[in-house]
């Protein structure tokens, strides 16, 4: 009977695990949805956390924690401002896009120690429930912010019927209204049309699509080949 109920309490706790995975990949989805329509709201959001994150690492600093990890938290997040430039479109193979990728990553690993070490450990009541808050506020905000937001510059090319309006009436965008710039017309901020938006997919919903597509194929492949 132990060992039933055992089984029972791991099988239901993977299932939960699970379960929770995909209600994390349905919200960032739907944020990436939001992201996709409001590009320039989103970059004034980044732009203002990345400000709020540098001030508090500096307050943490003098509230006793180390200088090697505030001044990496604060070197991190000064990293991702380059990306601002061209948000949301991102080169993958870029000097921007590789420096804030290292430094985001070398800043989970400092954390990580952080919270590893024996000053944390004696020296603190932080529970594991406190560490994944930090994390989720300090670490994960501001990439996951770009993650769902960010697009590859094959998904921000305007339909050729949008890029004639725009070379015919020069800062203008499909519908003929005037845009501030290039970046409002991808933004959709300039009043474009909702065809030319919808040209712009986030780089999370086109890797989220391709593998659902990529298992649906899969399921139907091998439904097709079950019944003959």
């Amino acid at each position: 009977m132990v060992f039933l109920f055992n089984s029972c309490c791991v099988i239901a706790g993977w299932i939960a695990i699970l379960s929770l995975a995909v209600c994390i990949a349905s919200g960032l989805y739907v944020a990436s949805e939001i992201a996709e329509e409001n590009a320039t709201f989103m970059r004034k959001v980044l732009k203002n956390s990345i400000g709020i994150l540098i001030v508090a690492h500096v307050v943490l600093f003098f509230d006793s924690v180390p200088l090697k990890y505030a001044m990496g938290g604060i070197l991190c997040n000064l990293s991702y401002l380059p990306l601002l430039r061209t948000f949301p479109t991102m080169e993958v193979v870029s000097i921007p896009t590789i420096m804030a990728l290292s430094a985001g990553l070398m800043n989970q690993a400092l954390w990580l120690y952080f919270f590893s070490s024996d000053v944390v450990k004696y020296e603190s009541n932080v529970d594991i429930k406190g560490v994944i808050g930090f994390f989720l506020v300090f670490v994960w905000y501001v990439p996951v912010g770009f993650l769902i937001s960010m697009t590859l510059p094959s998904e921000t090319l305007p339909p050729a019927c949008g890029m004639m309006g725009a070379g015919l009436s020069g800062n203008t965008n499909y519908n003929g209204s005037l845009g501030s710039s290039n970046n409002d017309y991808y933004n959709g901020s300039g009043g474009g049309s909702g065809q030319a938006r919808n040209k712009r997919q986030p780089f999370f919903q086109t890797m989220v699509d391709a593998v659902w597509k990529k298992n649906v194929s899969s399921s139907m492949g091998a439904s097709k080949n079950y019944y003959s």
